[in-house]
């Protein structure tokens, strides 16, 4: 407590003081006990919570894919079996090969694939990049979509049925087509 502001409690729009917290109470005071919940909060509260037996499954994916663990897309199955390939690996492989197009300068966060395979098992990407300035952003997000579909193909048989890219930041720091 200042010897200035005579131990009352600070006045609306004025700074309490260093060692008055904002209510005007001294520091470190300790704070006043929370009265106890009313009975009907308490009833509810000692009350089970049963959720519908449909919504685990999709809970579960969405932890799963949030995790980065969880989910696979088919990509072949030979007769002999079934062939899958974790979506983590998928999403590595789109982003590899967006960052190796020219004019890209990044690609923001994780790259994004729809577990939900569409018809004829082809997949959805979608990737969030930043590009160089003086980049032409249409045939830069065509570049990106040819490269992350040879390299899919290429790499893991993934069968994709589009690349969804959105340029998302401009680095301005960096080397321009001109120079």
């Amino acid at each position: 407590m200042s010897g200035m502001d005579g131990g009352r409690p600070a006045r609306s729009g004025e700074h309490p003081g260093p060692d008055r917290g904002a209510d005007g109470a001294p520091a470190g005071a300790p704070e006043q006990e929370v009265p106890p919940l009313p009975a009907p909060v308490l009833e509810l509260v000692r009350e089970p919570v049963r959720a519908p037996a449909s919504l685990r499954p999709t809970v579960m994916r969405r932890v799963r894919d949030a995790a980065g663990t969880g989910g696979s897309v088919v990509v072949g199955d030979g007769g002999r079996g079934e062939d899958r390939v974790a979506l983590r690996v998928v999403e590595r492989l789109a982003r590899a090969a967006a960052e190796r197009v020219p004019g890209v300068a990044l690609v923001v966060g994780r790259a994004h694939v729809d577990a939900e395979q569409g018809p004829g098992g082809l997949v959805r990407v979608h990737l969030d990049v930043t590009v160089e300035r003086g980049a032409t952003i249409t045939e830069l997000a065509e570049a990106v979509r040819r490269a992350v579909r040879r390299d899919l193909r290429a790499g893991a048989s993934v069968p994709v049925g589009a690349v969804d890219v959105a340029v998302v930041d401009v680095r301005v720091d960096g080397p321009t087509d001109g120079a």
